[in-house]
């Protein structure tokens, strides 16, 4: 079966060996939210004295380029990536603060020497000192030491200066990798000496950005646990990824509706899920009122992060926004509560019983790793075979067997699962079909045309039936875009709960 890559991300971990104790109790968690620069209109010099008194700028109201990293080593400070607007024309000094730019946000509740809780690091650089500047401007992050950050494909280098100065690897590789269930993207983590793998994961709902504290002790996650997103597709448990071989882009993609995603941060202890332990969730103890912190309306996005002494974390949300509400859509469409209207903000977890922490130090990676294919600079990507066209049968540890059967052309690819009395555990038992074809579009990878027909039955441990409508199950989704069109059903019930896909828009 072909392995998928997704993203991959180092982490200095240390519990790939290690008994795993009891889940750990909830922490007591406080929040708030970073301030920005104020909003203004994207005209040249809308950026006044009266939005902003001391003239160092104005953003976006809207842009989809936004995002947050970060923090700095002393936790004190938050890096994002912002678009500055509305700055008046050259030679005046506020027209640096225009375009897309890096700037740095105080999270202690004061202010830089220019008066702002905000500064900008890259505004007003030297035109001989950006000579390779690549437009590609994501992802912030802030190096270890503090005096450089990570911009997309750029460095800022603040020649050993902090990056709030005015004068200014681990152990184990995180990655989301195929699946272990079926429809259950997870996170794992794969010791670079040993080659050891483990899930650290397992929560039926969609799992991605994720970020560990450098003491080794918690990660944070954005998942659409709790919002029941995916469990329609995903919510049978112990299922073997089969189906999986052709229905991976619906698996990860149904869990957005365009550029709207559903994820909320979740803390976890380093050792992952286990048993009944599906972690919290650091915004879970609001109201769900309009503009509050776990508001429903505003959702989380990549990438979180803890401060190097493990007691902050810091993630970033939009608000929904038309198309994704209003109009046809039967989500009526909010409205913002930030300054200005933003449609964007960053947020900051206090862990309040959390004691400062020493990072742990970085691990010496070896040159060679001897489970891993050697990947020097310049060399093509491996071609793996995947799994050929045929039938198969896939027997059960104790009992049982499934039979499958794939039908491989270049664009349309069918597979057949017919489960008998099939645990993949001892504990859940499986019976019944699946039938699933997948089109590719001819002129876009990304597009699928998916007419699925299922029905399955599970006892055992639990109870439960995944079953598409009598016509069965039809979506085409491009999981670029990410909206789905679907006629049909696909449901699955666990103990009596139905669950049930998302409205077509929604």
């Amino acid at each position: 079966m072909e392995s998928i890559l997704y993203a991959l991300v180092a982490a200095t971990l240390c519990h790939t060996l290690l008994a795993i104790p009891s889940p750990p109790s909830p922490e007591p968690i406080r929040i708030f939210e970073l301030p920005l620069p104020p909003v203004a209109e994207s005209t040249e010099g809308a950026c006044t004295r009266e939005i902003n008194p001391h003239g160092t700028g104005c953003i976006n109201r809207q842009w989809p380029g936004f995002q947050s990293g970060d923090f700095t080593p002393d936790g004190n400070h938050v890096i994002a990536n912002v678009e500055f607007v509305g700055a008046p024309a050259a030679p005046a000094p506020a027209s640096i603060y225009s375009g897309e730019q890096l700037i740095l946000i105080k999270a202690d509740g004061t202010n830089f020497t220019n008066g702002d809780p905000w500064k900008c690091l890259s505004c007003a650089v030297p035109a001989k000192n950006a000579v390779m500047l690549d437009p590609q401007r994501d992802y912030p992050h802030v190096y270890r030491n503090g005096d450089k950050a990570l911009w997309g494909h750029n460095i800022l280098d603040f020649g050993g200066e902090l990056l709030q100065s005015d004068e200014c690897t681990g152990d184990e590789i995180i990655y989301n990798g195929p699946s272990h269930e079926s429809s259950n993207i997870d996170q794992f983590a794969v010791h670079v000496i040993t080659g050891k793998v483990r899930r650290i994961t397992s929560h039926p709902e969609y799992a991605d950005p994720v970020a560990f504290s450098a003491d080794d002790e918690w990660f944070v996650v954005m998942d659409t646990r709790g919002t029941d997103r995916q469990m329609w597709m995903s919510g049978m448990r112990q299922i073997s990824p089969l189906i999986d071989l052709v229905t991976v882009t619906v698996a990860s993609s149904t869990r957005n509706n365009g550029p709207r995603r559903f994820f909320q941060p979740i803390l976890l202890d380093g050792y992952g899920d286990r048993d009944d332990y599906y972690g919290q969730r650091v915004n879970g103890v609001r109201d769900e009122s309009n503009g509050s912190a776990n508001d429903p309306n505003w959702n989380g996005r990549a990438d979180p992060a803890l401060s190097h002494d493990g007691t902050r974390i810091t993630y970033w949300q939009d608000i929904v926004v038309a198309p994704q509400c209003g109009g046809s859509n039967p989500l009526k469409c909010p409205i913002s509560t930030a300054q200005g209207g933003r449609e964007y903000r960053i947020m900051v977890a206090k862990l309040t019983s959390q004691k400062p922490k020493s990072p742990s130090p970085v691990f010496k990676i070896p040159n060679f790793l001897p489970w891993a294919m050697p990947f020097p600079p310049g060399a093509a990507l491996p071609i793996g075979d995947g799994m050929r066209p045929g039938n198969y049968i896939l027997r059960g540890q104790n009992s049982g067997y499934a039979h499958m059967k794939l039908i491989g052309e270049p664009r349309i690819s069918n597979l057949t699962v017919d489960y008998s009395d099939y645990p993949d555990d001892g504990q859940h038992f499986i019976n019944g079909y699946e039938n699933v074809t997948v089109t590719v579009a001819a002129d876009n990878p990304w597009k699928n045309d998916v007419d699925w027909y299922s029905d399955i039955a599970q006892t055992g441990r639990v109870k439960v039936a995944k079953k598409t409508s009598k016509d069965g199950f039809h979506l085409i989704i491009d999981a670029v875009v990410n909206n789905s069109n679907a006629a049909g059903y696909l449901t699955t019930v666990i103990n009596g709960k139905e669950y049930f896909q998302p409205i077509n828009g929604t």
